[in-house]
Protein backbone atom coordinates (compact mmCIF):
# COMPACT_ATOMS: atom_id res chain seq x y z
CA UNK A 1 0.00 0.00 0.00
CA UNK A 2 0.94 3.07 -1.15
CA UNK A 3 0.74 5.78 1.81
CA UNK A 4 3.47 8.53 -0.27
CA UNK A 5 1.56 12.51 -0.47
CA UNK A 6 0.38 13.18 -4.04
CA UNK A 7 2.54 14.48 -6.64
CA UNK A 8 0.89 18.28 -7.37
CA UNK A 9 -0.20 16.59 -10.80
CA UNK A 10 -1.88 13.89 -9.06
CA UNK A 11 -3.57 16.16 -6.78
CA UNK A 12 -4.47 18.79 -9.65
CA UNK A 13 -5.92 16.13 -11.68
CA UNK A 14 -8.39 14.51 -8.17
CA UNK A 15 -8.92 18.52 -7.64
CA UNK A 16 -10.04 19.38 -11.16
CA UNK A 17 -12.39 16.23 -10.93
CA UNK A 18 -14.02 16.96 -7.91
CA UNK A 19 -14.77 20.59 -8.47
CA UNK A 20 -16.02 19.71 -11.85
CA UNK A 21 -18.41 17.52 -9.77
CA UNK A 22 -19.30 20.34 -7.44
CA UNK A 23 -20.66 22.12 -10.34
CA UNK A 24 -17.78 24.80 -11.26
CA UNK A 25 -17.55 23.60 -15.42
CA UNK A 26 -15.11 25.66 -16.70
CA UNK A 27 -13.26 27.33 -14.14
CA UNK A 28 -11.95 24.05 -12.59
CA UNK A 29 -8.72 24.42 -14.43
CA UNK A 30 -7.85 27.58 -13.00
CA UNK A 31 -9.18 26.88 -9.68
CA UNK A 32 -7.67 23.37 -8.71
CA UNK A 33 -4.13 25.34 -9.71
CA UNK A 34 -5.14 28.90 -7.43
CA UNK A 35 -6.22 26.32 -4.58
CA UNK A 36 -2.84 24.91 -5.22
CA UNK A 37 -0.52 27.95 -5.08
CA UNK A 38 -2.81 29.06 -2.09
CA UNK A 39 -2.08 26.07 0.03
CA UNK A 40 1.48 25.58 -0.81
CA UNK A 41 2.85 29.52 -1.23
CA UNK A 42 4.35 28.26 -4.12
CA UNK A 43 3.64 29.32 -8.06
CA UNK A 44 1.72 26.64 -10.66
CA UNK A 45 4.47 27.52 -13.19
CA UNK A 46 6.89 25.73 -10.25
CA UNK A 47 4.60 23.00 -9.83
CA UNK A 48 4.17 22.20 -13.59
CA UNK A 49 8.15 22.51 -14.15
CA UNK A 50 8.58 19.54 -11.20
CA UNK A 51 5.59 17.41 -11.44
CA UNK A 52 6.75 14.24 -10.06
CA UNK A 53 7.29 16.54 -6.58
CA UNK A 54 5.20 15.62 -4.11
CA UNK A 55 2.95 17.86 -1.27
CA UNK A 56 4.70 17.80 1.91
CA UNK A 57 1.69 16.81 4.38
CA UNK A 58 1.05 20.05 5.94
CA UNK A 59 0.69 21.63 2.30
CA UNK A 60 -1.25 18.66 1.39
CA UNK A 61 -3.81 19.34 4.46
CA UNK A 62 -4.13 22.98 4.09
CA UNK A 63 -4.96 22.41 -0.19
CA UNK A 64 -7.67 19.47 1.19
CA UNK A 65 -9.21 21.80 3.58
CA UNK A 66 -9.39 24.34 0.56
CA UNK A 67 -10.82 22.41 -1.75
CA UNK A 68 -13.20 20.94 0.78
CA UNK A 69 -14.57 23.91 1.29
CA UNK A 70 -14.64 25.26 -2.47
CA UNK A 71 -16.78 22.30 -3.17
CA UNK A 72 -19.33 24.05 -0.63
CA UNK A 73 -19.44 26.40 -3.12
CA UNK A 74 -17.41 28.92 -0.81
CA UNK A 75 -16.56 31.97 -2.87
CA UNK A 76 -12.96 31.33 -4.13
CA UNK A 77 -12.39 35.00 -3.15
CA UNK A 78 -12.80 33.92 0.80
CA UNK A 79 -10.02 31.41 0.18
CA UNK A 80 -7.85 32.93 -1.35
CA UNK A 81 -8.38 36.67 0.50
CA UNK A 82 -8.38 37.68 -2.89
CA UNK A 83 -10.52 39.28 -5.53
CA UNK A 84 -9.23 41.68 -8.49
CA UNK A 85 -11.62 44.22 -9.28
CA UNK A 86 -10.46 46.92 -12.48
CA UNK A 87 -7.24 45.67 -13.19
CA UNK A 88 -6.22 45.75 -9.26
CA UNK A 89 -6.02 42.80 -5.99
CA UNK A 90 -7.91 43.56 -2.78
CA UNK A 91 -7.92 42.06 0.38
CA UNK A 92 -11.69 39.78 0.70
CA UNK A 93 -12.71 37.93 4.04
CA UNK A 94 -16.15 35.80 4.22
CA UNK A 95 -18.84 38.42 5.65
CA UNK A 96 -17.80 41.30 2.49
CA UNK A 97 -19.26 41.42 -0.83
CA UNK A 98 -17.20 39.93 -3.06
CA UNK A 99 -16.00 42.50 -5.83
CA UNK A 100 -17.98 41.90 -9.05
CA UNK A 101 -16.40 42.92 -12.79
CA UNK A 102 -19.58 44.14 -13.36
CA UNK A 103 -19.46 47.06 -11.47
CA UNK A 104 -16.92 48.01 -13.23
CA UNK A 105 -19.79 50.25 -14.85
CA UNK A 106 -20.07 51.95 -11.55
CA UNK A 107 -16.20 53.09 -11.63
CA UNK A 108 -16.46 53.89 -15.28
CA UNK A 109 -19.36 56.47 -14.83
CA UNK A 110 -18.40 58.06 -11.87
CA UNK A 111 -15.46 59.12 -13.56
CA UNK A 112 -18.24 60.35 -16.80
CA UNK A 113 -20.22 62.51 -14.91
CA UNK A 114 -18.15 63.51 -11.71
CA UNK A 115 -17.56 67.46 -12.13
CA UNK A 116 -14.63 69.41 -13.16
CA UNK A 117 -12.40 70.19 -10.50
CA UNK A 118 -14.02 67.00 -7.73
CA UNK A 119 -12.13 66.86 -5.10
CA UNK A 120 -14.53 64.77 -2.46
CA UNK A 121 -16.23 61.37 -3.36
CA UNK A 122 -18.64 59.49 -0.33
CA UNK A 123 -19.30 56.20 -0.68
CA UNK A 124 -22.28 54.74 1.26
CA UNK A 125 -21.91 50.85 1.95
CA UNK A 126 -18.55 50.34 1.92
CA UNK A 127 -17.63 46.82 1.71
CA UNK A 128 -14.61 45.74 0.63
CA UNK A 129 -13.64 49.15 -0.50
CA UNK A 130 -12.79 48.22 -3.73
CA UNK A 131 -15.19 51.23 -5.16
CA UNK A 132 -13.91 53.77 -3.17
CA UNK A 133 -10.14 52.64 -3.50
CA UNK A 134 -10.57 51.99 -7.32
CA UNK A 135 -11.71 55.72 -7.71
CA UNK A 136 -9.38 57.48 -5.24
CA UNK A 137 -6.10 55.44 -7.46
CA UNK A 138 -7.80 56.76 -10.37
CA UNK A 139 -8.50 60.34 -9.31
CA UNK A 140 -5.09 60.52 -7.19
CA UNK A 141 -6.43 64.38 -6.35
CA UNK A 142 -9.57 63.23 -4.43
CA UNK A 143 -10.27 62.15 -0.82
CA UNK A 144 -12.82 59.81 0.13
CA UNK A 145 -15.22 59.38 2.82
CA UNK A 146 -16.96 56.04 3.43
CA UNK A 147 -19.70 55.12 5.69
CA UNK A 148 -20.76 51.73 6.79
CA UNK A 149 -22.47 50.06 9.97
CA UNK A 150 -20.24 46.42 9.74
CA UNK A 151 -17.27 46.60 11.43
CA UNK A 152 -15.64 43.88 9.69
CA UNK A 153 -16.39 46.20 6.46
CA UNK A 154 -14.78 49.16 8.05
CA UNK A 155 -11.99 46.87 8.59
CA UNK A 156 -11.31 45.40 4.95
CA UNK A 157 -11.49 48.58 3.60
CA UNK A 158 -8.80 50.36 6.19
CA UNK A 159 -7.13 47.33 4.89
CA UNK A 160 -7.12 47.84 1.31
CA UNK A 161 -6.40 51.64 1.74
CA UNK A 162 -3.04 50.87 3.16
CA UNK A 163 -2.20 48.63 0.76
CA UNK A 164 -3.07 50.79 -2.08
CA UNK A 165 -0.89 53.84 0.16
CA UNK A 166 -4.61 55.67 0.46
CA UNK A 167 -4.45 55.68 4.07
CA UNK A 168 -4.24 59.85 3.95
CA UNK A 169 -6.87 60.33 1.74
CA UNK A 170 -9.56 57.83 2.71
CA UNK A 171 -11.72 58.54 5.68
CA UNK A 172 -14.14 55.81 7.52
CA UNK A 173 -17.09 56.25 9.92
CA UNK A 174 -19.24 53.31 11.15
CA UNK A 175 -23.19 54.37 11.60
CA UNK A 176 -25.97 54.42 9.60
CA UNK A 177 -24.97 55.21 6.70
CA UNK A 178 -27.18 58.50 5.60
CA UNK A 179 -27.31 59.49 9.08
CA UNK A 180 -24.05 59.95 9.23
CA UNK A 181 -23.57 62.72 6.85
CA UNK A 182 -24.21 66.03 8.34
CA UNK A 183 -27.10 67.62 6.52
CA UNK A 184 -24.71 70.25 5.79
CA UNK A 185 -22.12 67.97 4.20
CA UNK A 186 -20.33 69.11 0.72
CA UNK A 187 -19.25 66.23 -1.90
CA UNK A 188 -18.78 65.96 -4.79
CA UNK A 189 -19.69 62.67 -5.55
CA UNK A 190 -21.83 60.53 -4.05
CA UNK A 191 -21.80 57.09 -4.71
CA UNK A 192 -23.38 53.48 -4.03
CA UNK A 193 -23.91 49.72 -4.63
CA UNK A 194 -27.06 49.17 -2.34
CA UNK A 195 -28.53 45.80 -1.42
CA UNK A 196 -31.23 45.38 -4.35
CA UNK A 197 -31.84 42.00 -4.35
CA UNK A 198 -34.95 40.35 -3.46
CA UNK A 199 -35.34 37.07 -1.54
CA UNK A 200 -37.37 35.28 -4.84
CA UNK A 201 -33.88 36.56 -7.02
CA UNK A 202 -31.70 35.43 -4.46
CA UNK A 203 -33.38 32.16 -4.35
CA UNK A 204 -31.67 31.69 -8.06
CA UNK A 205 -28.62 32.72 -7.74
CA UNK A 206 -25.34 30.49 -7.54
CA UNK A 207 -24.73 28.36 -4.19
CA UNK A 208 -21.66 30.96 -3.65
CA UNK A 209 -24.04 34.10 -3.44
CA UNK A 210 -26.99 32.20 -1.96
CA UNK A 211 -25.24 30.58 0.95
CA UNK A 212 -22.30 32.39 1.52
CA UNK A 213 -22.44 36.26 1.03
CA UNK A 214 -23.48 38.74 3.61
CA UNK A 215 -27.91 39.19 3.10
CA UNK A 216 -27.49 42.22 5.32
CA UNK A 217 -25.29 43.55 1.92
CA UNK A 218 -27.97 41.94 -0.82
CA UNK A 219 -31.39 41.83 0.50
CA UNK A 220 -34.41 44.59 -0.22
CA UNK A 221 -38.29 43.31 0.67
CA UNK A 222 -39.53 41.67 -2.07
CA UNK A 223 -42.38 43.81 -2.08
CA UNK A 224 -40.29 47.08 -2.22
CA UNK A 225 -37.06 46.54 -4.55
CA UNK A 226 -36.75 50.27 -4.61
CA UNK A 227 -36.47 50.56 -0.68
CA UNK A 228 -32.43 51.19 -0.10
CA UNK A 229 -32.83 53.91 -3.05
CA UNK A 230 -35.23 55.89 -1.64
CA UNK A 231 -33.50 57.93 1.18
CA UNK A 232 -30.17 57.84 -0.92
CA UNK A 233 -31.58 59.96 -3.28
CA UNK A 234 -33.51 61.86 -0.93
CA UNK A 235 -30.01 62.48 0.90
CA UNK A 236 -29.01 63.63 -2.34
CA UNK A 237 -31.36 66.33 -3.42
CA UNK A 238 -30.59 68.10 -0.25
CA UNK A 239 -26.94 68.67 -1.68
CA UNK A 240 -25.75 71.57 -3.28
CA UNK A 241 -26.07 71.86 -7.54
CA UNK A 242 -23.94 70.06 -9.45
CA UNK A 243 -23.54 67.22 -7.24
CA UNK A 244 -23.83 63.71 -8.95
CA UNK A 245 -24.62 60.59 -7.44
CA UNK A 246 -24.55 57.17 -9.05
CA UNK A 247 -25.69 53.60 -7.51
CA UNK A 248 -25.43 49.93 -9.34
CA UNK A 249 -28.77 49.06 -9.74
CA UNK A 250 -30.27 44.96 -10.32
CA UNK A 251 -30.94 43.61 -13.64
CA UNK A 252 -34.36 45.68 -14.93
CA UNK A 253 -34.29 48.61 -12.11
CA UNK A 254 -32.48 51.35 -14.11
CA UNK A 255 -35.85 52.93 -15.57
CA UNK A 256 -37.06 52.50 -12.16
CA UNK A 257 -33.82 54.35 -10.45
CA UNK A 258 -33.60 56.74 -13.36
CA UNK A 259 -37.13 57.86 -12.74
CA UNK A 260 -36.12 57.89 -9.05
CA UNK A 261 -33.55 60.50 -9.80
CA UNK A 262 -35.38 62.44 -12.12
CA UNK A 263 -38.22 63.00 -9.55
CA UNK A 264 -36.02 64.18 -7.09
CA UNK A 265 -34.57 66.94 -9.28
CA UNK A 266 -31.63 65.11 -11.42
CA UNK A 267 -30.67 67.75 -14.69
CA UNK A 268 -28.57 64.84 -16.16
CA UNK A 269 -29.34 61.25 -16.25
CA UNK A 270 -27.10 58.73 -17.30
CA UNK A 271 -26.86 54.88 -17.79
CA UNK A 272 -23.92 52.39 -17.89
CA UNK A 273 -23.95 48.89 -18.79
CA UNK A 274 -22.11 46.02 -17.54
CA UNK A 275 -19.95 44.14 -19.49
CA UNK A 276 -22.56 41.51 -20.06
CA UNK A 277 -25.16 44.14 -21.59
CA UNK A 278 -27.08 44.63 -18.98
CA UNK A 279 -27.74 48.10 -17.80
CA UNK A 280 -25.76 48.26 -14.64
CA UNK A 281 -25.11 51.94 -13.15
CA UNK A 282 -27.51 54.73 -12.99
CA UNK A 283 -26.18 58.55 -12.25
CA UNK A 284 -27.48 61.62 -12.16
CA UNK A 285 -26.28 65.11 -11.83
CA UNK A 286 -28.50 67.84 -9.26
Amino acid sequence: MNDAPPTSREWLWTARARLEAAGLGAAVEREARLLLEQATGTSALSWWAHPERRLEPAALQRAESLLARRERREPLAYLLGEASFFGRSFHVEPGVLVPREDSAALIELALELAPRGARSVVEVGVGSGCLLATLLLERPTWRGFGVDLEPLALRCTRTNAVRHALADRLSLWRGDALRALHPRARFDLLLSNPPYVTPSELAVCEPEVRSWEPRLALLVPEADPLATYRPLVERWAQSAPGTVLVCEVGAGRADAVAELLRAHGARTIAVRADWGGVPRAVGGVL
